[in-house]
């Protein structure tokens, strides 16, 4: 491949990357590592490595398309000579397109005329006993724009009517993008549409409107076959008023590990708009599990999914902020390996944190004595108990559910008669709110109580034989 530096324009561009205003990121930080990692799109802000201790290496890499002129600037380094640190620019097959260039204090190596579509690297080796730090910038003039994944946002500017402004990248088939526009100056709302399209124009992703607030967040999509993808935002209204906003891509690799479903508090951060947790556990036919965030605290809610080990669903719930959020305890229907999935919800780029429990659900079984009181202690979110009594048809039972110790004091108590239907029962029960009933078979009976939500703790239940003068009001 073949790469030409244009050497009269090097003074000109240190000039014009350093007093063209880019905000630095924070700073990437050497300390105690052997290499520093950064991304930046061309003509996006610089990125300022700090090199803690000598010896290490730094990239920083861009997304860049085959015919795209690009130049690299250092500048503000706080090294003691220019050769602390030597830059080297690599192409996406690792093959070296720039000699060795002292980059300590201030450089500049183009404009290149890149030979391939893919990712880029600007290599950075501080001397063994080099330390520093140092802001470094990718610029890129003439019709071809790249914008590369997880970079800092950059600046779109539409200028003229009807103007399309596109920013590739290059993607894997299979590999999942989102996209985000904030901070604008459009006005009216929706007069710039943002999506995300292929290299002949057709859409990925639905159009999402950019105005104010100047903000748009596109879902992910999945890439169907390897190629060149766009960025795009165009101009509908006909408006010749200019208008601009900041826009990033992102690449999103979903969270994806093991998780032991007997309860054991798993930390989730979702860091990329549009990432999913995907939490793996052994089950088996017949096992009851529950799903809890005791703590969600991403965006506006999220889908909790339980997936079969062929891929299916099983069961669905939502999530909401503030309030835990739970799956109640669902009996598994296959032997594998099952998922729960964390799907924060797509109409915003959440990003946020949650602890996430899986837990085997075994239902407290047992029998009741007639006018003898029995605790029930709920210690498993979904845990169930079913108090077994013997009856004839004609006896009269009256249920006393008292001594509640629940966070929200709330429940469901029903007696399911031995043909397995309800014969009665209260929804969502509180102290006192106790029934009478009139058994209607002979056999055995069974009051089923089903706490609220997640709530852990006990209750004390009586079946007793004479009926209450006064009883709260039930329903079915």
């Amino acid at each position: 491949m073949r790469l030409t530096p244009s050497v009269a324009a090097v003074a000109l561009v240190v000039g014009a990357v350093f007093a063209s205003g880019f905000v630095s990121t924070a700073p990437v930080s050497a300390a105690g590592a052997s290499r520093l990692r950064a991304d930046a799109s061309p003509n996006g802000p610089a990125v300022t490595l700090s090199f803690g201790v000598g010896g290490v290496t730094g990239v920083v890499s861009f997304m860049g398309l085959s015919g795209q002129p690009v130049s690299i600037a250092t500048g503000d380094g706080t090294f003691a000579a220019a050769c602390d640190v030597q830059l080297r620019v690599f192409a996406p097959d690792g093959t070296g397109v720039t000699g060795p260039v002292c980059a300590g204090t201030s450089a500049s190596v183009g404009p290149l005329v890149l030979g391939a579509d893919g990712t880029y690297k600007v290599k950075l080796v501080a001397g063994a006993s080099a330390t520093g730090t140092l802001r470094v910038a990718v610029t890129s003039t003439g019709s071809i724009a790249s914008i590369t994944p997880n970079a800092k946002k950059i600046r779109i500017a539409i200028t003229a009517p009807h103007q399309v402004a596109r920013f590739g990248f290059l993607a894997r088939a299979g590999e999942r993008y989102s996209a985000l526009a904030t901070n604008g100056d459009v006005a009216p709302r929706c007069r710039i549409a943002l999506s995300i399209v292929d290299a002949g124009g057709t859409h990925l992703s639905a159009s999402k409107c950019v105005g104010a607030p100047s903000s748009g967040f596109i879902d992910v999509v999945t890439i169907p076959t390897d190629g060149i993808y766009y960025l795009r935002a165009s101009e509908r209204d006909g408006s010749a008023i200019p208008a601009s906003f900041r826009a990033q891509v992102f690449r999103v690799v979903d969270v994806s590990r093991p998780i032991t479903a007997d309860g054991t508090p798993d930390a989730l951060t979702i860091r990329t708009p549009g990432q999913r947790a995907l939490y793996h556990f052994a089950g088996t036919t017949g096992q009851r599990v529950s799903v809890l965030l005791p703590d969600y605290r991403i965006g506006d809610g999220c889908y909790i999914d339980l997936v079969r080990p062929d891929g299916s669903q099983l069961a669905s719930t939502s999530c909401f902020v503030v309030n835990p959020s739970f799956l109640d305890a669902t009996a598994l229907d296959a032997t594998g390996t099952w998922t729960v999935i964390i799907d924060p919800d797509g109409q915003g780029p959440w990003v946020g944190t949650t602890t996430v429990q899986v837990f085997t659900v075994t239902d407290i079984d047992s029998p009741i004595t007639v006018g003898q009181p029995e605790t029930a202690s709920f210690t498993i979110p979904g845990q169930n108990a079913f108090l077994r009594f013997e009856g004839t048809s004609g006896d009269q039972r009256t249920i006393v559910v008292t001594n509640i110790s629940m966070t929200d004091g709330l429940f469901d108590v029903v007696v399911v008669k031995p043909d397995g239907f309800i014969l009665d029962g209260v929804e969502h029960g509180y102290v006192g709110a106790n029934f009478n009933v009139v058994l209607d078979e002979t056999g055995t009976f069974t009051v089923l109580v089903n706490p609220g939500w997640a709530q852990t703790g006990d209750v004390s239940v009586a079946v007793d034989a004479t009926a209450a003068k006064s009883h709260a009001r039930h329903t079915r």
